[in-house]
């Protein structure tokens, strides 16, 4: 069956919902179609590690849309079938099903899937965290004494271990890196955080080399470390995300880090990205950004939906990410790069709340807060100038 053209978005998570959203709000009349791979209406993905899994929310809370607002904007609304391929020269999509969509502008929104560790295939408890359904899996298998093992020490992996210490399961907790969110906070918030899952009872094993699951029918019963032996009941596997390109291969895009566009989220001639699959040129720092954060997936689908009704503003924000972990909010605005001087700017580190920059050639560049709503604002006019952004004019 095929598709009359018109604006086609292919993902129906937050990027792709707020594209839609923003295409009806300029005042768009045309159709809109709204391809999502998962059954389930579009839903928001970060209290899954934390409020869902842990009972505080149920599954309606997370809706970021109902049905009838979805009517309401005129979508054609399609899930459960995800995108198999693109002929961009037919500008033309194929789904699961066999149908074909056939487009006047593109949005590819498909965000990413979790990265996976061969030989784990099919065994009953291990788990990884995407989806609603992965979570209500995660959420069934923890409880009170339950041996819970978490490999991967970024901000899903730690959220989940904070999670399920609360659920009061016995967490260990296997990093290949040398410290908790991969070192993406710098020393002294990484420092503060290592020592807050200490506090908690989660045991860390990190800069860990060896990791064999020890397999007993189809269950992985304990894992094989540098430091000796960890039995576990169920194992999660948080090891990153990769972007859902396959079905885009072989149309010229740049998929190399997720989908290649330029300032205006355009990859192709009437073809554009947003959201965590979107790597993108950022005028304002001069180089590629792919931010795998919820905030900017919404901003961005929105702004990608303008551009691609002729509007041509470059996507340029401050990129703003949080963590919560027991009772700590953890908040960081502007880029966090590896090379950059840290200072402590405000409160301190022992203390309950605190804030560290981070400095490019001696201008701030990005700031870490520690259960510091309020204070951390204070830096974001600095941040603002870091970012300067000059007129564009969109080939």
């Amino acid at each position: 069956m095929r598709h009359e053209r018109g604006m086609l978005i292919v993902g129906a998570a937050a990027a792709g919902l707020s594209a839609a959203q923003a295409l009806r709000q300029a005042g768009y009349a045309g159709g809109i179609t709204l391809l999502g791979g998962e059954a389930e209406l579009p839903y928001d993905r970060p209290p899954l590690s934390k409020h869902f899994i842990g009972g505080d929310w149920t599954a309606d809370r997370l809706s970021l849309s109902g049905r009838a607002e979805l009517e309401s904007l005129n979508v054609d609304l399609r899930l459960g079938v995800p995108a198999v391929s693109l002929d961009i020269g037919r500008k033309a999509v194929t789904i699961q099903d066999g149908s074909v969509f056939e487009y006047g502008k593109l949005l590819i929104a498909t965000g990413v899937r979790p990265r996976r560790i061969n030989g784990l295939a099919g065994l009953v408890n291990v788990h990884h965290l995407r989806t609603i359904g992965d979570a209500c899996r995660i959420k069934q298998a923890i409880g009170p004494g339950r041996r819970i093992a978490i490999v991967g020490a970024g901000f899903v992996g730690t959220e989940l271990a904070a999670t399920a210490r609360q659920m009061r399961a016995e967490v260990v907790l296997i990093e290949q890196g040398a410290a908790l969110a991969g070192g993406r906070l710098g020393a002294v918030a990484g420092a503060r955080l290592h020592r807050l899952h200490e506090d908690y009872g989660v045991r860390m094993h990190l800069g860990n080399q060896r990791f064999a699951p020890v397999v007993r029918q189809d269950r992985v019963v304990a894992l094989a470390l540098d430091s000796g032996e960890a039995p576990c009941d169920e194992l999660v596997v948080a090891i990153g995300a990769q972007p859902c390109t396959d079905w885009l291969a072989g149309n010229g895009l740049d998929l190399s880090n997720g989908v290649r566009c330029d300032a205006f989220c355009r990859a192709a001639p009437d073809v554009y990205a947003a959201g965590d699959v979107a790597c993108w040129f950022h005028p304002g720092y001069g180089r590629m950004l792919r931010i795998e954060h919820r905030t900017n997936a919404t901003e961005q689908g929105a702004a990608a939906a303008r551009n691609m009704l002729g509007e041509m503003a470059p996507y340029a924000p401050l990129p703003f990410f949080w963590s919560d972990q027991y009772d700590v909010k953890i908040q960081s605005f502007g880029v966090l790069s590896p090379g950059a001087r840290q200072r402590l700017l405000h409160g301190d580190p022992d203390g309950a709340s605190f804030v560290v920059g981070w400095y490019e050639q001696e201008q701030l560049a990005g700031v870490v807060g520690w259960n510091a709503f309020r204070s951390i604002r204070q830096y974001l006019p600095s941040l603002d100038a870091c970012r300067q952004v000059q007129p564009m004019a969109a080939e």
